[in-house]
């Protein structure tokens, strides 16, 4: 799969990955070229997080995020669809 190149202020899309970032420039997620081949299943979610993150909702994402101590997050059931 390949995604569109593009560097704006929240999305960085290149090759072999995508980073979305907040407002300060932290990363909020990363996906590799590993994953999404391994399992194309996420690529609707890949690109809707940078459609979102495109809009201005990264705020939003955050707060349906959960992260644990390891770092590894996921989409809260709570949250999920709130910010479609």
């Amino acid at each position: 799969m390949k995604f569109k190149l593009q560097k704006t202020r929240n999305v960085t899309v290149e090759k072999d990955h995508v980073l979305i970032f907040d407002d300060d420039g932290q990363e909020i997620v990363i996906w590799v070229s590993d994953e999404w081949e391994e399992d194309p299943t996420i690529i609707p979610a890949i690109r809707n997080a940078i459609r979102l993150a495109n809009q201005g909702k990264v705020e939003d994402m955050k707060k349906a995020i959960d992260y644990d101590k390891f770092h590894v997050c996921s989409i809260s059931k709570k949250n999920r669809g709130k910010w479609n």
